[in-house]
């Protein structure tokens, strides 16, 4: 019956396509790598470029109540999560229709081969066999900032998400050495205001956590960071499935500088479909929708090929699934409440996901009105049936978009891997990951960034005119937004998560003429910046 209902959805789905002649991999489930580009481009003044100018319009009167929630329109698209094919990819792609019956099949085997395939090292997801998601809480026993500078975090924040349009809630945090601050703003659901210990998906932010993992492993000698793809994964079952055709060896240095030269995902819909609404899930699922051609090894291509290979190659080198891993070697030693998807069970207090949902399977042929086709809850499109849209969408994240937590968590987690004052278990790994950055600039969240090892680095511009460096690491699509900067020079991390995508479709009030796009999320972190400046250099004077 299970596989019945899966494939009539699969054909009622291949007819819209047909019928609506819709290719775009965001008309399904738009990914970070389409939001972050490839290589930097000329600086696009916020006055000169039509789609900012068209953002930029958006009106600010549109703040979401518990009984109004605006109805983006459908044909509004985000300007950096449209795709875009980099010159150095080569015209030859898989046949789509080879692409969809090579998936087709792997799934098919999958189902029929459970006992083959659920190792005690491979990830292997099922209805029934979900993880039970952590609780989440508030984090206790932290001091507290000055109230003078809680304030000012406030008003930063009130200020920001104020003016942005097509937005739900936020949750923002901000650490430093023991003292913590958190905030939420907004909604959760139509109904719900959003609480700072509700979780949200971190989205691309998640690689963090996988650089950390892998970093690890290399110190405890389990293989090196030029160690071959090839030799790691020789028994993988997985990746020994994929068409090597579009899986070009490299090392675990290249795949964490995103320069493997793996190429992009395929745009066929049906293709992502058949992943998103199998009765069975593993990874190897991922690297069966890339279809490009590789690109020159070498150079910055940013892909989730390369996050998908380096899990496998943590759980074939660590002997277990890749959450347990986490469990095991950062969220329990370092008491960070968090999950991975599609591998738990949703949290049940976890804040919904916000999007144009048009982009995401929202189609009147499947039942959804025509007026409810714009910005609204992801998770009440039809097509998914009774599946959780963040359960479904969470196949095409795992290692490289998958892990569920609080701004709270991730303010501290920032500050512990990346502080010389952070946690010591981490201290093995925190020099190496930040001089990983390769001195390149390139366009990253619709940004110029540097990029090492899953890690960016980022020049903020303040309002006094006085710049900031950080580490960190954006993330967005799926009905969320994310982002962690760590600041070197000021000794402090901050969280901001959205349950929108917030990043996509505003630009940010601290936004100056020529400067590249700048988003809500980068303003409200100006903002937090800012007072500690401010407030430590009235210290130091004292």
């Amino acid at each position: 019956m299970k596989k019945l209902t899966y494939q009539l959805a699969l054909t009622i789905l291949l007819l819209t396509i047909l019928t609506t002649g819709c290719t775009s991999t965001t008309d399904l489930t738009p990914e970070l790598a389409n939001q972050d580009k490839k290589t930097l481009e000329p600086a696009n003044p916020i006055s000169s470029s039509g789609d900012i100018d068209k953002n930029q319009d958006l009106s600010a009167t549109h703040e979401p109540t518990a009984t109004n929630i605006p109805n983006k329109p459908a044909t509004a698209t985000p300007i950096s999560n449209e795709p875009e094919k980099a010159n150095t990819e080569s015209e030859v792609v898989q046949n789509p229709d080879t692409a969809t019956d090579s998936i087709d099949d792997s799934l098919k085997t999958s189902d029929d081969s459970k006992a083959k395939l659920t190792s005690k090292r491979s990830t292997y997801v099922t209805a029934s066999n979900a993880v039970s998601p952590p609780t989440f809480f508030r984090k206790t026993g932290y001091d507290s900032f000055p109230k003078k500078i809680q304030e000012e975090f406030s008003n930063a924040l009130e200020s920001e998400f104020g003016a942005a349009s097509y937005k739900m809630g936020v949750s923002a945090a901000v650490y430093k050495d023991g003292t913590l601050w958190s905030e939420s703003l907004g909604l959760a659901s139509e109904d719900t205001p959003l609480t700072p210990d509700m979780p949200l998906g971190i989205m691309s932010t998640s690689k963090t956590f996988l650089s950390a993992l892998i970093l690890k492993q290399v110190n405890q000698g389990l293989y090196t960071l030029d160690s071959q793809v090839s030799d790691l994964l020789s028994q993988n079952k997985g990746y020994q499935s994929v068409n090597p055709e579009f899986m070009p060896d490299a090392t675990v240095r290249d795949l964490l500088r995103m320069r493997s030269g793996i190429g992009t995902e395929t745009e066929n819909k049906r293709a992502k479909a058949m992943v998103l609404l199998a009765p069975t899930w593993e990874p190897a699922n991922m690297l069966k929708l890339i279809d490009k051609k590789p690109v020159p090894s070498g150079s910055f291509q940013y892909t989730s090929g390369s996050s998908v290979l380096l899990g496998l190659i943590a759980e074939e080198s660590g002997g277990l699934p890749l959450h347990e891993l986490y469990q095991e070697h950062l969220f329990a030693p370092l008491d960070i409440q968090a999950g991975l998807r599609p591998v738990i069970n949703i949290p049940p207090t976890m804040a919904k996901p916000y999007a144009d949902r048009s982009r995401y399977g929202a189609n009147p042929m499947f039942g959804d009105s025509l007026d409810s086709l714009g910005f609204g809850d992801l998770t009440t499109i039809k097509m998914y049936g009774n599946t959780d849209f963040r359960s479904a969408d969470g196949r095409l994240q795992w290692s490289t978009s998958g892990i569920v937590t609080t701004a709270e968590n991730m303010a501290y987690w920032g500050y512990s891997l990346l502080s010389p004052n952070g946690s010591d278990i981490l201290s093995d790994i925190r020099d190496e990951l930040k001089t990983s950055i390769v001195d390149e600039t390139i366009e990253l969240a619709a940004g110029p960034q540097k990029y090492g090892y899953h890690i960016a680095t980022r020049t903020h511009t303040l309002e006094n005119g006085e710049t900031i460096l950080t580490f960190g690491h954006p993330g967005g699509g799926g009905g969320y937004s994310s982002v962690i900067f760590y600041a070197p020079s000021l000794d402090v991390s901050v969280s901001l998560l959205a349950n929108s995508e917030l990043t996509f479709d505003n630009i940010g009030t601290c936004g100056k003429r020529g400067e590249h796009w700048i988003n809500p999320l980068d303003c409200i972190a100006r903002g937090f910046f800012g007072t500690i400046m401010t407030h430590d250099s009235v210290t130091s004077t004292q």
